[in-house]
């Protein structure tokens, strides 16, 4: 093998003498296409990107006749698959006289890997009489796996567009022409033998809403802005929601001329959200309703319990005629009754405010001592009848805490009372207080009752939950206590949490600011 120009181009020893090869050979090294230059007797001439398209070494493999040539190297038709003479069969037609091209597939010889390769052949002719052929191979697999892969992003683009009905559209900004898919059609309503116009879309667009979609794409052309817009057509029943979304392209010049975009077909999603905002509505009128029933009662009853109450304290004190033993028995029970009746009513009302948002707050600095102190003489003949031990382990001294005194009273209240109902005769009861942070207090009531299980413990600030429920139940209340403790205390900018373990007991903490930290909410 002789070769020329820095080893770049290959000439057949039998050649390598020819003036015309070597000045052709000049000219080939500036190409990175394959090139290749035979008779009928086999290649002669090849540059380097021809021997490496072959993933040959030598041009000395080529140089055989073109019938074990089609033999030797692996060619075939890139449509049709068939091995042999298609990359030798335009090098065969161009030593005939004839020009050709054809995509073919060459397998090279040494790695094994094969590439689409566009074959050009053309005759050499001499005085008239064809002497050889000229092919010229571009490489263009990558371009065809761009293709491919480009081809791929599309169908799976035309799949995610129709599986979400997502209908792709075009507007000629200069002509209001539009080219719109099926779907796109069907989403807006139109004829889908018809073609779509701008205007024509306009037209089809609910008149309560054409104006805001005009406006909107004036400013998405104006203002370089991308469209988005939801829109119904149709009318009556037939009417549909559609989201509509585009952007706006710009010629050289920089003025507008397209806009491309989709639409999609949202009616089941508004309709929900028409459901969802109509049921929501008459939820929270329902609430307000129940809310107001609830106080307008709650006041309505308050008034005749009073007067219930009133009128037993007269009878007790002898101002209707003298009271005999059992008659005041009967009358202590009459006036526990009242009492009773009237806290629950309170605590509806409360609940009922707390609800509707109209509960105040005089916040201020309360000392602790004084609070669980006034609380604790409240709730002591209640533990001293069920031979509750009571012991209030005390507080660093002139503790406060940022709070409404009132509502303090009766988050402590609520909480120690419910600490004496469900502890057992003879049990215990504990009220610590920890200051030892700078920002919050905590005070901690705990009980050796029954304690709560883990399924109930995340219920227990739940309204109206009775934990011993049931028309048999131990216990008194209808279950707004703790419901109400935690709404003032987090009014407060506190809260009011629960740790238990049944058969053990349970612990409620009170957490509230300190010194004027918080704000009410």
């Amino acid at each position: 093998m002789t070769s020329v120009d820095s080893n770049r181009i290959f000439i057949a020893p039998n050649r390598a003498d020819d003036p015309a090869l070597a000045e052709l050979a000049a000219l080939l090294d500036a190409t990175s296409d394959a090139v290749y230059f035979g008779t009928a007797e086999g290649i002669t001439m090849a540059n380097q990107a021809g021997l490496d398209q072959l993933g040959l070494r030598s041009i000395d493999e080529l140089a055989v006749p073109l019938g074990q040539l089609q033999r030797r190297v692996d060619v075939r038709d890139a449509i049709t698959g068939q091995q042999f003479g298609a990359g030798v069969g335009v090098f065969a037609r161009a030593l005939a006289g004839q020009r050709s091209t054809r995509e073919i597939l060459i397998r090279r010889q040494d790695t094994g890997e094969e590439r689409v390769v566009v074959a050009t052949a053309s005759p050499v002719i001499r005085d008239g009489v064809v002497v050889g052929a000229v092919t010229v191979n571009r490489d263009i697999t990558d371009q065809r796996r761009a293709e491919a892969r480009a081809a791929e992003s599309a169908e799976r683009l035309r799949i995610a567009m129709s599986t979400g009905s997502l209908g792709s559209w075009e507007v000629d900004l200069a002509t209001g022409g539009m080219e719109a898919s099926a779907i796109c059609k069907a989403n807006v309503g139109a004829d889908p033998t018809l073609p779509l116009s701008y205007e024509g879309v306009m037209a089809l667009i609910h008149p309560d809403d054409i104006e805001r979609v005009r406006a909107s794409v004036r400013r998405a052309i104006e203002q370089h802005v991308d469209y988005a817009e939801e829109f119904r057509v149709g009318s009556g029943d037939q009417t549909r929601w559609v989201a509509a979304s585009g952007r706006v392209l710009y010629d050289a010049t920089g003025a507008p001329a397209r806009m491309v975009g989709v639409t999609q077909d949202i009616t089941v999603r508004r309709t929900s959200e028409d459901l969802i905002r109509q049921a929501r509505d008459a939820a929270e009128s329902a609430s307000r309703a129940k809310s107001e029933f609830l106080a307008v009662m709650s006041h309505e009853l308050r008034t005749p319990l009073n007067a219930i109450g009133g009128y037993a304290e007269l009878l007790d004190l002898g101002l209707r005629g003298p009271v005999t033993d059992a008659q005041r028995v009967d009358l202590a029970r009459i006036q526990k009754s009242q009492r009773h009746l009237l806290g629950l009513i309170n605590e509806v009302l409360t609940s009922a405010r707390l609800e509707s948002g109209t509960v105040g707050y005089q916040l201020d600095d309360v000392d602790v001592e004084d609070a669980v102190s006034t609380c604790e003489a409240l709730i002591a003949p209640q533990a001293k009848e069920k031979a509750i031990t009571f012991e209030y382990h005390g507080c660093l001294t002139g503790a406060t805490v940022y709070a409404d005194a009132d509502k303090l009273r009766q988050i402590l209240i609520n909480l120690l009372g419910n600490a004496v109902k469900f502890t057992d005769d003879g049990g215990r009861i504990d009220v610590r207080c920890d200051a030892s942070r700078d920002d919050r207090l905590a005070i901690d009531v705990t009980d050796t009752g029954h304690g709560i299980s883990a399924e109930h413990l995340q219920n227990v600030f739940e309204p109206f939950v009775q934990l011993d429920g049931g028309p048999r139940r131990n216990h008194e209340g209808i279950g707004l206590g703790l419901a109400i403790s935690r709404e003032l205390a987090r009014g407060m900018n506190g809260d009011v949490t629960v740790t238990s373990e049944v058969g053990r007991g349970s612990t409620f903490t009170l957490t509230l600011p300190r010194r004027g930290l918080a704000t009410a909410q």
